[in-house]
This record gives C-alpha cells, sequence and structure tokens, in this order.
C-alpha cells in the first residue's frame, strides 16, 4: 500500500473512443438526466451514425413535491424536443414510480428487456448509466440495475458511468466541444426543471471543469467511468464504485495513513546531545505512518523526550534492571519492539533526509519479493567536512566480502526477520550490522535506489570501529567474521565469492592503470608547460626591455614636441595680431556697407509709401465705380422685376378671359343639354301614349281610340 501516485495513473487523461460503436443505449431514472449527463456524446455518437436511444425510467412526475400528471406530461414533452436537437430517437418512457425506484426484478427485467431489444450479439453495444456515486436514490437503484443487465448481457459492450448530481472520478473524458451549442440548446427545452434549479449553470461548470487539462483547444468534456465488466464478475459491485476510497483501493493507494505500511524507526540510543537533531530529521519525512522505538542502552535513566513533535508516535523501551546494553542486545530489544511492517535503524547521532523512507518504502512496494532497499550514504566528520559517499549497487557477492551498507541505509521487511527468526549477534561488539545484512540477504536481494538521502557522521561515536589501537578495530572483526563466514559456506561457494572480488579488484587495477597513464599524460604535460612557461617569461623579459627602448624615444620625442609647440605658439600669436588687424578693417568696411544699406532701406521705404497712396487712391476709385455699377444693377433689377409683374398681371387677365370663356361655353352646353333632355323626354311621352293607343286598338274601343287619336293630333299641332 502506497501513499500516493501520480496523476498519470490516478487522474488518467484518456480520451473516449467511439470507433467501432453501432448501437448506443442511455438509461435515464428521469426526464432531462440523459441530457444533462452526456447529450454532447450521444449527438457526437449519432452524428457518427450510431442507432441512439434513451429509456427514461420514470416519468418525475414527483419533481414538484406531490405526483403531478401534467408535470409529468411537460417533462416527457421537454426530453423529446430535447432528442430532436440531439438528432436522436425519441426516448423510451417505463413509467415507473418517481422517487420509489429499487433494485427489483421489475426494473431489472424492463433494464434487460430493452437491451434485448436495442443491441445486437455481434456488433459493438455502448451503455451509458448514471453513476453509482450519484446523491438521488433513483439514480443509484438505475446504476445498480443497470450493471447487473450489463453483467447478463452476452454480447460485446462497452460500459460507461454518466454524472448528473456529482462529479465521480472519471477515468475516460470526451471533447464535446464541437456540439457544445447542441447540447445547451436541448438543456434549454427543460424550462420545467430550469426553474427548480440551476442546472444549466451547473452543466456548463461539469463541461468546463472537465476540459482542464485535456488541451487548449478543448473547452467543453464530458467525463465517465468506464466500469470494467470483468474485474466486477470478479470482485463484486465495489470495483465500479467511481469514488476515490475505491478507486484509490484499485491502485492500492492508502485512504487513510493506517493503511499504509508501518515503517518502524529503531534508534539505539546513549542518551547524547545529538538524539534531538535525529528525531527532527525523523520527524521531517514525508512518509507518515511511523512509529519510532528509542531503546536506552547507556543503563541509567534516559534524558525525558519532552521535545519530539506531538504528531511523532515515539516509544522510549527502558530495559529490566536499567542495565547497559551493547550494540546487539539493543537492536535485538528493539527488534522485539517494533509493531510495524517494515523497519529502520537509526542510530542517535545520525540523520536522514525528508525523502529517505518515501523512497526506501516506495522501492519496496515496487519490488515485493527484496527484503529490503537502501540508499546512498553521504559520510562527514566532526566538522561536516565530506569525507565519502556510499552509493553502490547492489552485489550479494560485495556484502559476502565487506559491508558498504550503512545501517541506518537499509529499510528492510521485519516480515523477512520474523519468518526467520534473524536476530543480531550478541558476540560482536561491532560489525553487527553487516552480519545482520548478510542473514536478510541470504536467500533474498536488496534494492539499490540511487541518490544520497542519509548522513553518517563519523568519530562522534565511541565504539572504536575507527581506531587501529581499539580492541573493536574493524580490521580484527571483519577477519573473524570473514573466517566464520568462510567455515559456513561450500568451497564452491567462496570460490564465487574470492572470484567476484578478484575481478572486481582486476577492474579497480585497470581504473588505476588507465589513472596512471592519465598521471603521465598530466606530469608530460605539466614539463610542456613548465618550458612553455620559460619561454613566456623570456619573451616577457624583451617585451620589457623593448618597452624601456620606447619609453626612452618617447621622451626624447616629447622634448622635441615640447620646443617644436613653443616655436609654433610663438608663429600663433604672431598669426593672432594680424589677424585682429584684419578683423578691425573688416569691421570698419561693414560699418560703411551697413550705413549705405541704411540709406537703401529708407529710400525704398520711401517708394513703398508713395506707391501704398497710390494704391489707396486706385482703390477708392474702383470702390466708387463698384458703388455706381451696384446702383445700376439695383436700378436694372427694378426695371426687371416691374416688367415681370406687368408680364404676371397680363398673364393674369388672359386667364381670367379663359375662365370666362369656359365659363359661357359651360352654359351653353347645359342649355344644349337642357333641351335635348327635354327632347328626349317629349319622345318617350310620345311613345307612351302611342302604346295606350295601340293598347286601345287591341281591346277594341274605337271610340277610345278615335278620342286617343284626336288627342295626339291636337298636341302635334299645338
Amino acid at each position: 500500500m502506497r501513499d500516493r501516485e501520480t496523476e498519470l495513473h490516478y487522474y488518467p487523461k484518456t480520451m473516449l473512443s467511439l470507433q467501432g460503436v453501432s448501437h448506443v443505449l442511455c438509461i435515464a431514472p428521469h426526464p432531462d438526466d440523459e441530457v444533462f449527463g452526456c447529450a454532447g456524446t450521444l449527438t457526437l455518437l449519432a452524428r457518427q451514425g450510431a442507432q441512439v436511444k434513451s429509456i427514461v425510467v420514470t416519468q418525475g412526475d414527483k419533481a414538484l413535491g406531490a405526483s403531478s400528471a401534467d408535470h409529468a406530461a411537460q417533462r416527457q414533452d421537454e426530453s423529446r424536443r430535447a432528442a430532436r436537437i440531439l438528432g436522436c430517437q425519441p426516448p423510451e418512457f417505463l413509467a415507473f414510480d418517481d422517487r420509489t425506484l429499487g433494485y427489483s426484478p421489475e426494473l431489472l427485467a424492463a433494464l434487460g428487456g430493452a437491451m434485448q431489444s436495442h443491441f445486437r450479439q455481434d456488433d459493438l453495444g455502448l451503455l451509458l448509466l448514471p453513476s453509482l456515486s450519484e446523491p438521488h436514490p433513483d439514480h443509484q437503484a438505475v446504476a445498480l440495475a443497470g450493471l447487473a443487465a450489463a453483467l447478463a448481457w452476452t454480447g460485446p459492450l462497452r460500459v460507461l458511468f454518466y454524472e448528473v448530481g456529482a462529479p465521480l472520478h472519471p477515468n475516460t473524458y470526451l471533447d464535446i466541444t464541437a456540439v457544445a451549442d447542441t447540447k445547451w440548446q436541448a438543456v434549454a427545452q427543460f424550462e420545467s426543471q430550469l426553474g427548480l434549479e440551476r442546472y444549466e449553470p451547473h452543466a456548463r461548470a461539469f463541461a468546463s471543469l472537465r476540459a482542464f487539462g485535456l488541451g487548449g483547444s478543448c473547452e467543453a468534456a464530458e467525463a465517465f467511468f468506464e466500469v470494467d465488466l470483468g474485474s466486477v464478475k470478479r470482485s463484486g459491485p465495489l470495483a465500479a464504485l467511481p469514488q476515490w476510497p475505491w478507486v484509490r483501493s484499485r491502485l492500492q493507494l492508502a485512504n487513510g495513513p493506517q493503511d499504509l505500511p508501518l515503517v518502524s524507526v529503531l534508534i539505539r540510543s546513549m542518551d547524547r546531545a545529538s538524539l534531538p537533531e535525529t528525531l527532527a530529521s525523523v520527524a521531517q519525512q514525508t512518509y507518515s505512518h511511523i512509529e519510532v522505538i528509542v531503546v536506552n542502552a547507556t543503563g541509567r535513566p534516559h534524558t525525558p523526550l519532552s521535545y519530539v513533535p506531538g504528531h511523532l508516535h515515539v516509544r522510549l523501551i527502558d530495559p529490566e534492571n536499567r542495565i547497559a546494553l551493547g550494540r546487539s542486545e539493543a537492536a535485538n530489544l528493539a527488534l522485539d519492539q517494533a509493531r510495524g511492517n517494515h523497519a529502520l535503524f537509526l542510530d542517535d547521532d545520525d540523520l536522514i533526509a525528508p525523502e529517505h523512507l518515501q523512497r526506501l518504502v516506495q522501492a519496496m512496494h515496487d519490488r515485493p519479493d527484496a527484503a529490503g532497499a537502501y540508499s546512498g550514504v553521504q559520510v562527514v566528520n566532526g566538522d561536516g567536512q565530506v569525507l565519502r559517499e556510499y552509493d553502490i549497487p547492489w552485489s550479494r557477492h560485495r556484502l559476502e566480502g565487506i559491508n558498504f551498507l550503512p545501517i541506518h541505509a537499509v529499510l528492510f521487511s521485519l516480515r523477512v526477520v520474523r519468518d526467520n527468526h534473524l536476530r543480531f549477534d550478541t558476540t560482536l561488539p561491532v560489525l553487527e550490522d553487516w552480519d545482520f545484512w548478510r542473514q536478510i540477504s541470504r536467500d533474498r536481494e536488496l534494492v539499490h535506489c540511487p541518490g544520497v538521502t542519509a548522513v553518517y557522521r563519523q568519530g562522534l561515536g565511541l565504539s572504536g570501529l575507527s581506531d587501529p589501537a581499539h580492541a573493536n578495530h574493524w580490521k580484527a572483526w571483519h577477519q573473524q567474521l570473514l573466517e566464520r563466514y568462510l567455515g559456513q559456506i561450500s568451497t564452491q561457494d567462496a570460490a564465487q565469492v574470492l572470484a567476484w572480488h578478484a575481478i572486481e579488484l582486476d577492474k579497480l587495477a585497470a581504473q588505476f592503470d588507465q589513472l596512471s597513464q592519465q598521471e603521465k599524460v598530466a606530469q608530460q604535460q605539466l614539463v610542456q608547460n613548465q618550458v612553455e612557461l620559460q619561454l613566456q617569461q623570456q619573451l616577457a623579459r624583451q617585451h620589457q626591455q623593448a618597452r624601456d627602448q620606447l619609453q626612452q624615444e618617447l621622451e626624447r620625442f616629447s622634448l622635441q614636441m615640447r620646443a617644436e609647440l613653443s616655436t609654433q605658439e610663438a608663429k600663433l600669436h604672431a598669426y593672432a595680431a594680424q589677424a585682429t588687424a584684419a578683423l578691425s578693417d573688416k569691421e570698419q568696411q561693414l560699418q560703411a556697407q551697413a550705413h549705405q544699406h541704411l540709406q537703401n532701406l529708407a529710400s525704398k521705404e520711401a517708394e513703398l509709401q508713395q506707391f501704398a497712396i497710390q494704391s489707396q487712391n486706385a482703390l477708392t476709385e474702383k470702390e466708387a465705380e463698384l458703388q455706381r455699377f451696384a446702383v445700376q444693377s439695383q436700378q436694372a433689377l427694378a426695371d426687371k422685376e416691374t416688367q415681370l409683374q406687368r408680364y404676371a398681371l397680363e398673364a393674369q387677365q388672359a386667364l381670367t378671359a379663359k375662365d370666362a370663356q369656359l365659363a359661357r361655353n359651360t352654359a351653353q352646353y347645359q342649355q344644349d343639354l337642357s333641351y335635348k333632355e327635354y327632347q328626349f323626354q317629349r319622345e318617350l311621352l310620345q311613345r307612351q301614349q302611342l302604346q295606350e293607343a295601340l293598347t286601345a286598338i287591341h281591346a277594341s274601343r274605337w271610340w277610345r281610340w278615335g278620342q286617343a287619336m284626336r288627342r295626339i293630333l291636337g298636341r302635334q299641332q299645338a
């Protein structure tokens, strides 16, 4: 178990591929979920020719509280309008009760039937379900039932969880920038819901959030959790939960410090003044799940650890009867008290860098077959001066011959120690860690983490390890351990170790020869450089002599130049006097010329004044002439106006005569028209009388006919 993972695996920016998808089924708990959650994806699939269909499980009739048939009908109509905008088939409504959905046989059968009717056994299908992490209970029930139906489907199928009410932990994304406006048009159709909640800003925020990190051209995206149906079949529905704790569990990441491997830092304390600094280096570790066990090896009461930071869990172990402990005895007591998965020994005068444990734990996670992991260590003296570094690649043969692993360089598995009943040899006053590393690595390797992340401060301890006069000097105990080791292994193993070291010695000798050759070349180069230096010095002396000669010549030249300058200065003074006299004469000439110019200017000014007077007179005459012309023009205009008025009066009189003539003609026309009308009336009356006469004739009333004829004749005569 680890505490972190890179974004590459924790938030993979995998882009959803729509290639090969021929049939798409979106399961929506309510009308609008299919649009708010994945309208962009549905639009893109429809445009590439896939058969896209939505199944809406409920009518959403309880969105306002109480069930409303009118509200349900409105929501269904909104969903149909949105589908037309997206270019998809009209949704199918199953009419389950809103807010009462559960994982029921009826729901499972309905979703299974929808898949059976829409998907094809030989074509890749895509099933879109609301996420199991959705807050709405209907969404959760649809997700579980849809997942169960997907597990029962025998054809090729991909399952995607989409997000509506809450963000999920996505593992795949789809850029919907090209169809984003279409999605917002479809969202706008759900007027009944937009009045209840701010669904459109919510959906836009999701699209903008999911576009982050997908590239500068992506402005809107939809995110999904693609379910691995194989993992669900093996591990159950928990494998499909798109939530951080389960995602971290699948990635073998800790959901809390308690899930990380516990590291026991084991300190054999001699109660030195350097212990607080050592504990401070432990407190600064980037790895957090640590216990610190301090074993009091002094044989006397230990200074209280009151200075330890509160977040660091430290236990001080005092041996019974307060007896002083040797190095191996203190190490074994610390091992007995350790409760961690891994352990690291740290002497009370040494230090570890903040990333030391983090790197070693990660290395052991990456190599679970290893007995431990180690990093490089820097060796310094009491003044902090660097003496050397141990950062050597792993070799069991090297370890069999000599210890190259400072004790706090190695993080080792306590399970390996417990399973093999490994202990520190209490007969060893020094080099006990070398013997322990050889025991641990007998059947397993140690993983090398290149890079220095620890400091070994040499000379601060009291072991006598580096003192040739001390009984604990390392050479004597090194020989003793080698003799013991050679007595425990076969001749073949010993030959392999010796061969390895011989080869390494040969490599070192070759490197030394190469260095010696390089040193000879450097020596020759040094001699050559010395010869060149002597030549350069000789040239420098020659240059100095030439410089002295040049300096003398410059001084002589300077004297000559001073004499010449004096002569030139005298000449300049004489020339200056001549120039002054010449300037004086020139000034007089200029004054005379200036006087002449002034006289000429005065004469020119008089001429100009006379010309100005003449011009003024001419201008006055011209002005008078213009005034006369203006008067004449005014008179001509008056005459013309009078003439025009006369013409207008004559035209008016002619027009009046024309009007009178027209009136007379009109009156005559009216008289002629009246006479014509009179004649017409007369003829009409005659015709009526004649008709009456004819009528009387036909009635055989001759006497009336005679009377009528007489009347006619009398009238005609009249």
